[in-house]
């Protein structure tokens, strides 16, 4: 399995001034991968998925978001369409 190296983060600044460069291993994956998130109404799942969204663009990876109503809309349709 082939990984692809990408420069991490920027986090806080050395007070030595001294920059290190950390580096973070993304493995190349050949399968789809999806998350399913649920949970009461305020507590930060919209948030967790902007951040999980937001980083895994920075890390080079390609995303999809779709609320759970437009998933099940799009759903129906390719199921009706097989029909």
């Amino acid at each position: 399995s082939e990984t692809k190296i990408l420069p991490a983060a920027a986090g806080p600044a050395k007070e030595s001034g001294a920059e290190e460069q950390s580096q973070v291993e993304v493995p190349n994956l050949s399968m789809k991968s999806s998350v399913y998130l649920h949970g009461p109404v305020g507590t930060g799942k919209t948030m967790l998925m902007n951040l999980f969204d937001e980083h895994s663009r920075e890390a080079g990876l390609r995303t999809s978001r779709q609320h759970f109503y437009e998933f099940m809309i799009s759903l129906h349709q390719q199921i009706h369409q097989i029909q």
